[in-house]
Formats: C-alpha cells, sequence, structure tokens
C-alpha cells in the first residue's frame, strides 16, 4: 500500500495497492491519481516547451483509476496489462493558446486507455547493469473517449539494452528504443516524441514533437572506483548506518531521429538526424541511487553541463 501527496506546481495525491504475487507468478493492483496544475506546457517553440504559470489558479485537473495485471513465466518473462480511466480538465486559457490542447480543441475529456507490457530480463543488476541483456514490447491504446467522438490512437513501442564486460573494469552498454504512433498527428496533452520519457545525451533542454521515432543510446563505462563500504556509527538505527557507493567514469554516443509528417515552422529538430555525445560521472550509492553529471555536446551547437538523478540510459 503506497500513499503519496506533494504539493508545487503539480499537486498530486496518489494511492496505490499491490497485491502479492500469488506463487510469484501473478498479482494484481489498483492505483487512483489526482494531479492539479498551476504552471503547464502548452506548445512547443525552438524546440522548447513553453510554460503558463498561474498564481494559485489551476491550469489542469487530471484524475486517473488504473486497475492492473501481472504474471511471471520461467522466472524472466513478465507480462502485464493495465485498463485506465481518465478525466481530465483544461482551463480556457490554455485551449485557447492551443486549441490541440485536448482532442477537437475541447476543454474537458474522459478517456479509457489499455496497455500491454512483455519484458524479459537477464541483467545483472536492474539499477545499473553492465552485464546481460534485456527486452520489452508494448502495445497500447489511448484516449478513447467516452463523451465524444474521438477514437484515441495506437502506439506500439519496442526497446532492448545489452551490456557486457570488455576488460578489466570496462564495460560496453547500449539501449535502444522506438516508438509508432498510427496516426500523424495526436492532442499536445500526450507529448509525443523525444525529450519527454526519453532523451539522448545532449537534448536534455530540448524536446522533439512527433508521432515515431528511434533512439540508439551507447556508452562506454569504466570503473573508477570499485564499491566501498562506510559506515555510520552514529547513526541509531543500524540498518541505515551502512552505506555502499561505486564511482563510474563514462563517455556517450547517442543517435535519435523523430518524424514528424506536420513540422511546426517554429521547431527544427524534427525529420533531422540527432547526435548527442559526452563524458561524464556516475555515482551509484544506497537505496538505488544513481547521481550522474555530464558535460554533452549536440549536432546543432547545444553543449554544456547536465545533471540527472536515477537517469542512467
Amino acid at each position: 500500500m503506497k500513499l503519496r501527496f506533494i504539493t508545487g506546481y503539480r499537486t498530486q495525491a496518489i494511492l496505490e495497492f499491490q497485491n502479492p504475487a500469488k506463487n510469484h507468478k501473478s498479482g494484481w493492483g489498483a492505483k487512483a491519481v489526482w494531479y492539479m496544475y498551476d504552471k503547464m506546457a502548452y506548445s512547443t517553440v525552438d524546440d522548447q516547451q513553453l510554460f503558463l504559470k498561474t498564481s494559485g489558479h489551476q491550469l489542469l485537473r487530471e484524475m486517473s483509476f488504473h486497475w492492473s495485471y501481472h504474471y511471471r513465466y520461467n522466472l524472466d518473462h513478465h507480462h502485464n496489462i493495465i485498463f485506465s480511466y481518465l478525466d481530465i480538465s483544461a482551463a480556457d486559457t490554455l485551449v485557447i493558446l492551443n486549441p490541440q490542447f485536448l482532442p477537437d480543441g475541447r476543454t474537458e475529456a474522459k478517456t479509457l486507455d489499455v496497455q500491454y507490457i512483455y519484458s524479459f530480463d537477464r541483467r545483472n543488476s536492474k539499477i545499473y547493469p553492465l552485464s546481460g541483456y534485456s527486452t520489452e514490447f508494448s502495445f497500447s491504446r489511448r484516449g478513447l473517449s467516452m463523451s465524444n467522438d474521438y477514437t484515441g490512437f495506437s502506439r506500439i513501442e519496442l526497446e532492448g539494452s545489452y551490456q557486457e564486460p570488455l576488460m578489466n573494469r570496462l564495460y560496453g552498454k547500449s539501449d535502444i528504443k522506438t516508438s509508432f504512433i498510427d496516426q500523424n498527428r495526436v492532442p499536445y496533452f500526450y507529448k509525443s516524441g523525444l525529450g519527454y520519457k526519453e532523451y539522448i545525451n545532449g537534448y536534455e533542454y530540448r524536446v522533439v514533437d512527433g508521432t515515431s521515432f528511434g533512439a540508439l543510446k551507447n556508452k562506454l563505462i569504466f570503473e573508477l572506483l570499485p564499491r566501498r563500504d562506510l559506515m555510520l556509527n552514529w547513526m541509531p538505527l543500524k540498518q541505515f548506518s551502512r552505506i555502499h557507493y561505486t564511482l563510474y567514469l563514462k563517455a556517450n554516443f547517442d543517435v535519435g531521429y523523430v518524424y514528424n509528417k506536420y513540422p511546426s515552422s517554429l521547431n527544427h529538430m524534427a525529420n533531422s538526424l540527432l547526435l548527442g555525445y559526452g563524458f561524464g560521472l556516475d555515482l551509484v550509492t544506497f537505496y538505488d541511487q544513481i547521481w550522474s553529471i555530464n558535460y554533452s555536446f549536440n549536432n546543432f551547437g547545444d553543449h554544456g553541463f547536465y545533471f540527472h538523478l536515477n537517469l542512467v540510459l
């Protein structure tokens, strides 16, 4: 059972229950989510999101209910199906600024989503893998309206990763991700493309809108500081008194492409080859925390330091 409440630009309340897996093979879960935004991205200009901010006035309210069922076969094969109901209400200001923010220029949407996910995972770690491989396939139908004629869209996603030791303390890692949508344009609320859930190095401050994309991310990793353990003798709770940490030096080279049939004249990165490269440090420590600092470049002239927390792909 999880209960979460956070305030800020996105006030959120989440109640989640996960039924323990029966015989470690199958189980179900349910989740209720409530979001209220007083700062919201409504459009993309120069491949960067434009935000509207208010002082305590609600720009977007999103309520959703989710039910999931998962099944594990032969230890490494995982199947998961998720049914979701969403109730979305947008302020008139958002729809005036972007009539395509919600389907058909409406200020409200009540929709059904369904998603199936299959994954196969044989990595030595889910947090910071250095050997093994994994694959995942996802099919989803999103935005099926219960209040108008909008029928939504389908999305197929494929991803995989492979990592292996190259020599003493040196590792190679590659990740690939592709996504396809069966329509040439989707409402802005769904934010499809690179820079939202998926990104490539050197484009951290950019979003590239489109209906389909592919990304290949490559990393060369050197174990700069092998695992060390630090005891905090002053900690009264012994279970929290041991901290471990490992430091890795890395070099990145990423390639991506986003397809957009109707690109905006205000953006220029879609339908172009995207290259990102650089170097950095990863600190892996207790409670599965990964702190990363990178200096990255891209082929559009952006470069600089980028800090990540628990984003290692």
